[in-house]
């Protein structure tokens, strides 16, 4: 009885299906390399403090010597065309991963941070937020 208790359990068990779930999809897609082992990531500069934020991230990238070559994408609310919008788009989908600095929108158009996630189908917006220990806060 043990042994056919033991011959079916194990039947059971070898024909289910583990489905390993993650909220985030960087561990079923592998980076994708440029010449020489680089990683390429997509710079979108943006308005506002965006461009020298960008400035400052290559130069610490430089700095811990990354194997990163950044592709910069001058778009802005400033120089939006359609041209330079499909070549953010196809950068964005050719490198797989970009940093974006937030581009300045008017009420009376749509905005270019909208179509960009609409465009590139993202679904989530992960900003993170710390609270200064001096600030009274409710969290």
């Amino acid at each position: 009885m043990q042994s056919i208790l033991k011959t079916n359990t194990r039947h059971i068990f070898s024909s289910i299906v583990y489905v390993q779930r993650s909220l985030s999809t960087h561990l079923n897609t592998p980076w994708r390399t440029a010449y020489g082992g680089k990683y390429t990531v997509t710079l979108i500069h943006g308005d506002g403090v965006g461009p020298e934020l960008m400035e400052h991230v290559k130069a610490t990238i430089r700095c811990v010597r990354a194997p990163i070559d950044f592709e910069d994408i001058p778009l802005s609310s400033h120089v939006a065309s359609d041209e330079m919008f499909e070549r953010a788009v196809m950068a964005v989908k050719r490198n797989g991963v970009a940093l974006k600095g937030n581009i300045a929108s008017q009420n009376t158009t749509n905005s270019l941070n909208v179509l960009l996630r609409t465009r590139l189908n993202l679904f989530a917006n992960v900003v993170r937020c710390k609270t200064n220990p001096v600030v009274p806060t409710r969290h």
